[in-house]
């Protein structure tokens, strides 16, 4: 049986996120995206953070797996605070989600 991979100790992320009294579970999904075309997704009726980790075919770099990381977890935190029009807003998304990658990555 081949050796399942601890995503999380080699992208430094956690496997869950409090925020708002609200636990959101991260989940890593090696063909997230080949099967969509994201390599990030936010399910606010599930609570999980869906992340396309670097393996196989689909090259990442570490940076860019927390930047993602960061990016789903804005959309998370805009939801919550009643910002629902920026959620939608990808490109302000990721523009925080790389000044947030900079402070704690």
């Amino acid at each position: 049986m081949p050796k399942k991979t601890n995503y999380y100790n080699i992208y430094n992320i956690p496997k869950e996120v409090n925020l708002f009294g609200h636990a959101i579970k991260v989940v890593f999904v090696e063909d997230l995206a080949q099967d969509n075309g994201f390599t990030g997704l936010a399910d606010y009726n599930k609570g999980t953070i869906y992340i396309q980790p670097g393996c196989g075919k689909f090259k990442r770099t570490k940076e860019s797996v927390q930047t993602t990381f960061c990016h789903e977890v804005l959309h998370f935190i805009l939801k919550f605070l009643g910002f629902v029009e920026l959620t939608d807003d990808e490109e302000f998304v990721q523009l925080l989600a790389l000044a947030i990658h900079q402070i704690f990555f």
